[in-house]
C-alpha cells in the first residue's frame, strides 16, 4: 500500500472512530438481487450476492470492469447488523474479485455506491462514500480494489462537515469527462459539489432544499440526447420526504430547476433512490423513483417535467417488506433493451425512542400522522385536524380509552352517529374530549376540517385502533 493511501484511509479511520457508530440492526431480507425484464414485467434471474445469512442492505452498480464485452455488476454492503464495507464484483452470477472500500471498524456503515470512467482508461472506477454518521471522504478504486491511478484516490467534498456523503457520477458540467457529484449526508444542511477525478471543484455549490432539511441527499445523473448536458436530480435519503427536483447545471452561473415534484404524498418519509431510464426510447431519458424506507418496494416513473407516467408501478418482494430498495438501469443481456437490477436495503430507525416502544406522532403543519414502533415508522396517513376556531390541542398526551362505535353529538354544529374506531386521547367534559377517529362525512384528509379531534379515513382509524394500547403516547405538534 502506497503511503498515499495509508494517509488517506488513516484519515478516514481516525474522524470515524471519533463518531457515534450506528448500532441497530434492522428488519430486512434475504440478499438477494433480482434481474427484472422492463418491456415483459418478467423476473429474468435472481441470486444471492452475500451469504443468505447476511443482514444487511445492498448498493448496486454497472459498468464494464475488464476488458470483455459486457457489464459487470458492481454490489456493496450497504448497511445493516452485518454490512463491514465490501464491495464485490459479479460477471452475470460468478464472483470476480472482492474488497473492503471501508477500514476495518466501519461496521455497519452505509455505502453510496457509483461507477464510470473517471481516468479515460476504457474501464470503470468505482467511487464509494457512506452517507451517514461517518467521515465525508469519497474513495475512487479500481476494478482490483486499489485506489484508481489517474485519479486522486480520495478526498474529502465537504472539510467542514464530518456528516457523511453521498456520491454519483455522471456528465452534468458538459464537458467530455465524468464529474464526481458529491451531496451532503445525513445531519448536515443540504448541499451539492461538483468535482473533477483530480478532485478538484468544477462549479459553486448549490443548495437544492431548505438549510433544515438534513435527511441526506440522493443524487443521479439523467441523460439528455447527445450533445446536450445530462440534467441532476436530486432527492432526499431516509427519513425525508419524496420531493424531486432536477437541475440543469450551468457552470458558474445559474442551476435552473426543470421540475420540482413528490413521488408519493407528503404522509411518506422514505426519501427516494433515483435514475434515469428512456421510457419511450427518445434518446431522453425520464426518471424512475423508488422509496428507501418505510413502505412497500416499487418504482414509479416520472417526465423531466415532473410528470407522472401512466405506468402501473414495478412492485418488488414481499408486502411486508418496508426496507426500501436500491436498483440500478441496465443492459444486461446485450439485446437493447433495459432492465431493472434490484437490491434491498434495511429499514433504518429513524423514530424518537424517548418515547417508549409505540407512539403515534401528528405534524399539524402538514396534517399528517406517523405510527412508531420500536424506531421504526409502521404506517403514515393522511388526516384532517382542528379548524383555526377549534384546534387540535398540541402536546404530549396518551391513549386513554377505545371506543369501537361512538356519537359525536355537538348539535347544532355536527351530529355524527356510529363513528367507528375511536381512541381518546385528552379528555376534558363533554365539551373537551379530543379523539383519534373515523371521518365518514368527508374526504378531504390532508386539510384542517374538525372540531379538534384528529380525523382520519377509517381503514386508517381501524389499523390505529387495533394498533395501539392503552397509554400510548400521541405527540401532537405544529
Amino acid at each position: 500500500m502506497s503511503s498515499f493511501e495509508k494517509k488517506a484511509i488513516g484519515y478516514f479511520f481516525f474522524i470515524f472512530l471519533s463518531l457515534p457508530l450506528v448500532t441497530n440492526a434492522f428488519p430486512s431480507r434475504v440478499p438477494e438481487l433480482q434481474i427484472v425484464d422492463f418491456q415483459k414485467r418478467t423476473l429474468a434471474s435472481s441470486w444471492s450476492v452475500f451469504p443468505r445469512d447476511y443482514r444487511g442492505g445492498i448498493a448496486v452498480a454497472t459498468a464494464p470492469m475488464d476488458n470483455k464485452p459486457g457489464d459487470e455488476l458492481v454490489v456493496g454492503q450497504d448497511g445493516g447488523q452485518d454490512a463491514k464495507g465490501l464491495v464485490r464484483i459479479f460477471s452475470a452470477d460468478k464472483l470476480l474479485r472482492e474488497f473492503l472500500a471501508f477500514p476495518e471498524g466501519a461496521e455497519q456503515a452505509e455505502m453510496s455506491l457509483a461507477v464510470g470512467n473517471l481516468n479515460q482508461d476504457a474501464l470503470a472506477e468505482i467511487v464509494v462514500s457512506t452517507p451517514r454518521g461517518l467521515a465525508n471522504t469519497v474513495f475512487i478504486f479500481n476494478a482490483e480494489g486499489k485506489l484508481a491511478p489517474g485519479t486522486v484516490g480520495a478526498f474529502v467534498p465537504f472539510p467542514e462537515l464530518t456528516a457523511g456523503v453521498s456520491v454519483a457520477v455522471g456528465n452534468v458540467v458538459g464537458d467530455e469527462d465524468l464529474e464526481i457529484i458529491a451531496g451532503t449526508g445525513a445531519g448536515a444542511e443540504p448541499k451539492v459539489r461538483i468535482f473533477n477525478a483530480q478532485g478538484e471543484e468544477l462549479t459553486a455549490e448549490f443548495f437544492p432544499f431548505p438549510a433544515d432539511q438534513k435527511f441526506g441527499l440522493s443524487l443521479a445523473e439523467i441523460k439528455e440526447p447527445a450533445g446536450q448536458n445530462d440534467a441532476l436530480a436530486v432527492g432526499f435519503l431516509n427519513g425525508g420526504k419524496t420531493q424531486v427536483k432536477l437541475y440543469q447545471i450551468i457552470p458558474h452561473q445559474a442551476y435552473p430547476v426543470l421540475a420540482d415534484f413528490s413521488a408519493w404524498t407528503k404522509e411518506f418519509l422514505s426519501g427516494v433512490k433515483l435514475g434515469g431510464i428512456d421510457v419511450d426510447n427518445d434518446g431522453r431519458a425520464e426518471i424512475a423513483v423508488a422509496p428507501l424506507n418505510d413502505q412497500q418496494a416499487e418504482i414509479r416513473f416520472f417526465t423531466q417535467e415532473g410528470q407522472r407516467i401512466n405506468i402501473t408501478p414495478f412492485q418488488f418482494y414481499e408486502e411486508d417488506f418496508l426496507g426500501g430498495i436500491n436498483f440500478v438501469v441496465a443492459d444486461t443481456d446485450q439485446n437493447n433493451l433495459p432492465e431493472f437490477i434490484i437490491a434491498p436495503r434495511e429499514q433504518r430507525k429513524i423514530g424518537d425512542l424517548s418515547f417508549g416502544d409505540k407512539y403515534i406522532e401528528v405534524d399539524l403543519s402538514e396534517q399528517v400522522m406517523h405510527a412508531w414502533e420500536g424506531g421504526y415508522l409502521r404506517k403514515s396517513f393522511l388526516v384532517s385536524t382542528g379548524l383555526p376556531g377549534t384546534p387540535t390541542p398540541v402536546g404530549h398526551w396518551s391513549i386513554l380509552f377505545k371506543i369501537a362505535s361512538h356519537v359525536y353529538d355537538g348539535r347544532p354544529a355536527y351530529y355524527f352517529p356510529n363513528t367507528p374506531w375511536n381512541l381518546r386521547y385528552k379528555a376534558g367534559g363533554p365539551e373537551s374530549n379530543y379523539y383519534f377517529h373515523t371521518a365518514y362525512w368527508h374526504n378531504n384528509f390532508g386539510h384542517p376540517m374538525s372540531h379538534g379531534c384528529v380525523n382520519m379515513r377509517e381503514a386508517d382509524a381501524k389499523w390505529t385502533y387495533f394498533w395501539a394500547d392503552i397509554g400510548t403516547p400521541a405527540w401532537i405538534h405544529p
